[in-house]
């Protein structure tokens, strides 16, 4: 893909106002600051231990970087893209490593949980399904930002405050 169709391709993606903003200014250290709050909160009400809360704290956290996947299966000539920001060393990598621990024994244990495509591929054969029932295949578009943090909270049943 030429450097022009992918500008294009990313500015479409960007121009989606229910889901991306212009910033008038670099947020990090603002949310550096909230961030800190909220580990300490949970370091004091004994969520956290020490070395939980300095693995999850970056001190010195970077910008995440943004670019896009073109959709080539859907449209060769116009692809859209797929967003994705890599978040290398930015401020929630290690809070989002941190989570994965905990909450991957919990996930695997649920019926509807598939661990990659193989187990995709054979499970059906184990599924028993009436006549009438037909299967499908969704392709969600902006899965995560299109979910409300609230409740997303909800469903993994975190509490913000100690209880």
């Amino acid at each position: 893909m030429d450097v022009d169709k992918y500008l294009g391709m990313a500015e479409r993606v960007l121009r989606d106002v229910e889901t991306y903003r212009v910033l008038k200014y670099d947020p990090t250290d603002e949310f550096l600051f909230k961030y800190k709050e909220i580990l300490e909160d949970g370091r004091s009400g004994g969520l956290l231990s020490g070395d939980e809360y300095e693995f999850i704290l970056n001190r010195h956290p970077k910008i995440a970087t943004f670019y896009c996947l073109p959709k080539v299966h859907k449209n060769l000539d116009e692809p859209s893209g797929s967003p994705i920001v890599s978040g290398v060393n930015n401020l929630t990598q290690n809070g989002s490593l941190y989570i994965d621990k905990v909450l991957r024994p919990l996930v695997e244990t649920l019926p509807s949980y598939i661990r990659d495509t193989k187990q995709a591929l054979n499970r059906p054969s184990n599924l028993k399904f009436s006549p009438t029932a037909q299967l499908c295949n969704l392709d969600v578009e902006s899965l995560y930002s299109s979910i409300p943090h609230d409740r997303g909270i909800e469903h993994v049943g975190f509490s913000p405050t100690p209880s």
